[in-house]
């Protein structure tokens, strides 16, 4: 039997209703070959037909499960696993200065945030100074004796 006989003979493993990858997983585990690379040159034709049978089954399961893996993730209806793969590695050739701009965008966006952090830290350091300098010109003070009443609690 031919892949091709198999794809005409409609060969039904949707289900009733979702499914999770482990009950699926499950399922098909039964189809799984179990046997060495070295045994399949032993293995009679329809054994041989049978067990490719049973891996285009698992492939149909695995393909429904991740089409509907992507309409949860909301991927782009009408662009094929190849483009949606290379599609963010290729360089745009036509327009080399769009991609020259982008990483000079994402320096100057990382060197005005590396600015602010310093800023951050100056004016971090500025604080601890006037507080320690605060607690240095109060310790005198709690020295003497107290010239207005301290309220009871």
């Amino acid at each position: 039997m031919t892949p091709r006989a198999l794809l005409e003979r409609g060969t039904n493993t949707s289900g009733a209703g979702p499914r999770g990858a482990k009950d699926s997983a499950a399922e098909t585990d039964s189809l799984l070959w179990h046997c060495f690379r070295e045994q399949l040159s032993s293995l009679s034709r329809s054994e041989l037909e049978g067990r490719l049978e049973s891996t285009l089954i698992i492939v149909e399961v695995l393909s429904y499960q991740l089409q509907g893996w992507q309409q949860r993730q909301g991927s782009v209806p009408g662009v094929g696993p190849a483009e949606q793969r290379d599609a963010p590695t290729q360089t745009d050739l036509a327009h080399p200065g769009a991609e020259e701009r982008f990483y000079h965008d994402l320096y100057l966006e990382s060197r005005e945030r590396v600015q602010t952090l310093q800023r951050q830290r100056e004016s971090e350091r500025a604080l601890r100074q006037a507080v320690q300098q605060a607690t240095g010109e109060m310790e005198p003070l709690q020295q003497v004796p107290h010239l207005w009443p301290v309220p009871a609690s």
